[in-house]
């Protein structure tokens, strides 16, 4: 008895986990990220906190697609999440939440702190050697939450600071 009931347990935990991880890359997913964001927002209006967030859009991907193909493109999305979660602090969240764009939730961390986690996690992606002879580059965007300000406000002023990264030719970081 005791087996099946640690089998079920196992079960309902890779089930779990399965459910908020985006398989390619490792990292959380955006079903995870839509009940994460809520509960770090309460949790930096409770502290008196800051809370920024970053977005991070891989420049040209459709290109590395096009010319490399998608396996490899998998293969640059996957290193991608890999330098961004080696590059961020413990407290930061990572997540993919689509296509080839990456979120950032950064507790406890004002604008000023999280430009330069940026520009350092922009860097890295720049200075890696991803795929062969592949030259990888992100822009990001980033904002800090404006107290009582709505998730979707939030998340419409850091898109478009992404778009201000992206529309000076990429691989910037823009806030």
């Amino acid at each position: 008895m005791h087996e099946k009931m640690r089998d079920l347990i196992e079960s309902i935990l890779l089930l779990f986990h399965l459910s908020i991880t985006d398989q390619l890359t490792g990292i959380y997913n955006r079903t995870y990220f839509n009940e994460k964001i809520e509960k770090e927002m309460k949790i930096a209006e409770q502290k008196n906190q800051p809370i920024t967030a970053m977005m991070l859009d891989i420049d040209h991907f459709k290109s590395i697609n096009d010319t490399c193909g998608h396996l490899c493109g998998d293969a640059v999305l996957a290193k991608c999440a890999k330098i961004i979660t080696n590059s961020l602090r413990n407290q930061d969240i990572a997540f993919r939440f689509g296509g080839d764009e990456f979120y950032v939730l950064m507790p406890n961390t004002a604008i000023d702190e999280a430009f330069v986690a940026a520009e350092r996690l922009r860097t890295n992606i720049e200075h890696s050697r991803i795929g062969q002879d592949i030259p990888v580059t992100a822009s990001i965007g980033i904002a800090e939450r404006i107290s009582v300000e709505s998730p979707d406000h939030w998340f419409k002023r850091l898109d478009q600071a992404l778009y201000k990264a992206k529309i000076k030719s990429g691989n910037q970081v823009a806030g």
